[in-house]
Formats: C-alpha cells, sequence, structure tokens
C-alpha cells in the first residue's frame, strides 16, 4: 500500500509519518486505556458489515462501554465496530484451537453474544483476560446475564 501510494506522488517522509503515527496510536491505547483486552470476533449468525463467519487472523483490541462492545480493528486501528450487544449466550468457554490460532495466549476462552438486530457474534480472548471480556453479561460465567436482568 505504501509503495502504491509512493507511486501516485505522496512523499515517503508523509507516508512514514502516517505509518508511525498510526503504529504510536495502537501502542498508546494498547497501554495506556483501563480494561483494553485483545480479542478476535466472528458472525455465527446474521450478518454484520465488515465480518463473516470466520475469526480473523490477526487479534484485534476492544473495550466494553457498559452494553455496547468497541473494536478497533486493522493494523494502524483505522476501523472501529460497534456492537449494541443485548443478551449474552455462550459463557465463556475453551476455545477450539482449529479455529483461534494465534495471538490470544495459552488458553483462549470464547463466549457468544446476541446484538440488539438479532446477529449473534462470538469472541475470543485471552484465558487471563476472560473477566473484562465478557462485560456486564456473565457475573458466575454459569449462566447468561442480559441488560434487562441487570436493569431490575
Amino acid at each position: 500500500m505504501l509503495v502504491a501510494l509512493a507511486a501516485l506522488g505522496v512523499p515517503l517522509w508523509l507516508l512514514l509519518g502516517w505509518f508511525a503515527g498510526g503504529l504510536w496510536h495502537r501502542h498508546d491505547v494498547t497501554n495506556n486505556l483501563p480494561n483494553v483486552f485483545k480479542m478476535k470476533v466472528r458472525v455465527v449468525e446474521g450478518t454484520y458489515r465488515h465480518l463473516d463467519g470466520n475469526f480473523s487472523r490477526t487479534a484485534e483490541i476492544a473495550i466494553w462501554a457498559h452494553d455496547i462492545l468497541i473494536i478497533e480493528k486493522g493494523l494502524l486501528l483505522a476501523r472501529n465496530l460497534h456492537f449494541t450487544v443485548a443478551d449474552g449466550l455462550q459463557p465463556p468457554q475453551p476455545a477450539d484451537p482449529d479455529q483461534v490460532k494465534k495471538r490470544l495466549g495459552d488458553q483462549p476462552v470464547t463466549m457468544q453474544f446476541k446484538l440488539d438486530d438479532g446477529t449473534i457474534i462470538e469472541i475470543a480472548a485471552a484465558g487471563e483476560t476472560v473477566k473484562l471480556a465478557q462485560g456486564p453479561f456473565f457475573s458466575d460465567s454459569n449462566e447468561s446475564v442480559s441488560i434487562d436482568d441487570m436493569k431490575k
């Protein structure tokens, strides 16, 4: 991509500065925001823009804001995805090593969530960050809890 932009006449110093700024942003987000965790996401049922039925090869970073899961994707964290989650469907359980291949530690876990529009997503996270990854949905990891239940 950098070579293609350089061929269009964009100065090399500008391209390198853009790339360095993106890497610095990723470093800054992962090191300075509390409750950020690495994860992978896929769609199990339904459709969602920029996602398919497979976990990505790279790990994204995510954070929960109440019942909204915010994910920053891409090498330079250039794309934000926002998931408005209605229910937690499947509590944390060990991930299938054939599906979740790398970058989430030795014992990744998966969990499923139902979005407001009915789409079901599955996230995979490192075992040591499972408390952050479950957000407000799985209080004791044995049963699903919805936001409506928490308001009562």
